[in-house]
């Protein structure tokens, strides 16, 4: 996980109106919806309330396994009165509607996720602390990570939900997280997304203010994560442009593209290839299963169509690195002008390396026109050189760059990340 920085800002509620169903009392009746069919209805709802769906489908699977009823038909329940898909107590003025109806049912748990964020951004609430990344990012709802505070509030403002210091750098069993460190998780393994380190957050100062109930108040006013925080994944629309990258790295060193909406058969795709969506219509993985909490798109660039998941994109616009054109960044057998055959070789600067920032996201190459390149990396500790090896030979007459970011050291990470660009002879 990465690390963030905390912001909070105002939100208001206006005109969220929904139907009124048909209630179902008789179990013989109730049904669960697919799985499918349930992610369909938390992303549609999670956009209408504007809330990252990655973060309501993840606490819905925390709650319910997404499911509205018991195997006997009945509203599922919780031994603290939590009913359905998003476990609704009987706090709430539509109770009956919300144990039959699983659409009522997520937007009650939408609406309880929005009060507890308005608890963090209302500066008159002063009950959750700001989440903040810079001076101008701060409560974020755009952010994963900023709904770390409200995500815990959806549980329990209670001193169990609060991260302890003594389990720095601990690893901890699922069990023994934090209500909120599991909702982190699920979008960790599930959604296959990488957040922001919340490491730091272990040892937050805090006071007990109900001892029969163990609510707590926090003693910070804000908490600023070191990380970049992680977007929503599954908002893209038609026409954005869009780049390969798979957040289940080191495991997978490129992306996959399937080649019909069936997901059956793939092709490997190098990092950093970019494409435009051409059909932002929703549609999750048909095999239906429960711990696949990604959605696909359909993409095209020149020559290559298919459907990629959510969690193998990113936003050309997210990816705002700032690279220096760099002469020196390769040796001197490294010129603007190159055969098909090239082998790179970037010397680092002196220092212990931190080998697994060696990798195909921080060193990479891209065609112009936003063609990745499979590459093999192979790093030499000793003269702190990686040689950097196209798989297959570079095309006649087209430019390329070799980029190098993001490398980090016991010095601390390259703070000017550079670029060598070349032509292909």
């Amino acid at each position: 996980m990465k690390k963030l920085l905390q912001v909070f800002s105002l939100l208001f509620l206006t005109g969220l109106l929904f139907t009124t169903p048909v209630l179902a009392e008789n179990s013989d009746a109730n049904e669960n919806l697919t799985k499918n069919e349930v992610k369909e209805l938390i992303v549609k709802v999670a956009r209408e309330y504007e809330i990252p769906p990655e973060v309501l489908i993840a606490i819905a699977f925390e709650e319910s396994k997404f499911e509205q009823f018991n195997d006997k038909g009945e509203p599922l329940q919780s031994g603290d009165n939590g009913y359905g898909v998003m476990q609704i107590t009987d706090e709430v003025d539509n109770l009956e509607e919300i144990k039959y109806d699983t659409e009522a049912n997520i937007r009650a748990g939408a609406e309880k996720l929005l009060e507890k964020w308005n608890w963090q951004i209302n500066p008159n609430i002063d009950i959750l602390p700001d989440v903040v990344e810079t001076i101008d990012s701060k409560n974020n709802r755009n952010i994963i990570e900023h709904w770390y505070f409200a995500i815990m509030a959806y549980n329990g403002l209670v001193e169990v939900n609060v991260p302890k210091e003594k389990n720095i750098g601990v690893e901890l069993d699922t069990e023994d997280m934090t209500y909120q460190d599991r909702v982190f998780d699920h979008i960790e393994e599930y959604g296959e997304l990488e957040l922001a380190d919340t490491e730091f957050i272990k040892g937050i100062a805090y006071e007990v203010i109900n001892d029969e109930s163990g609510q707590v108040k926090f003693k910070e006013n804000a908490l600023t994560f070191e990380e970049e925080g992680t977007y929503s994944h599954m908002n893209f629309k038609n026409g954005d442009k869009v780049y390969v990258i798979n957040e289940n790295y080191p495991k997978y060193m490129f992306g996959f593209k399937y080649d019909t909406k069936d997901i059956s058969s793939r092709s490997e795709i190098p990092y950093y290839t970019t494409f435009e969506i051409t059909d932002d219509s929703l549609f999750f993985k048909p095999s239906n299963t429960l711990y696949s909490h990604y959605r696909y798109y359909e993409v095209e660039r020149e020559g290559m169509t298919g459907y990629i998941a959510s969690s193998n994109l990113e936003l050309v616009s997210n990816n705002d690195t700032s690279f220096s054109d760099s002469n020196t960044l390769t040796d001197s057998s490294s010129p603007k002008k190159v055969n098909p055959d090239k082998t790179f070789t970037v010397t680092l600067e002196p220092s212990e390396i931190n080998k697994t920032s060696i990798n195909n996201r921080n060193i990479y190459i891209v065609r112009e026109d936003g063609l990745g390149v499979e590459v093999e990396l192979d790093f030499d500790q000793d003269s702190d050189k990686v040689k950097v090896d196209p798989v297959k030979d570079l095309q006649s007459g087209q430019t390329y760059s070799l980029y190098v970011k993001d490398v980090s050291s016991d010095a601390g990470v390259m703070t000017t990340p550079i670029q060598h660009t070349f032509t292909v002879q």
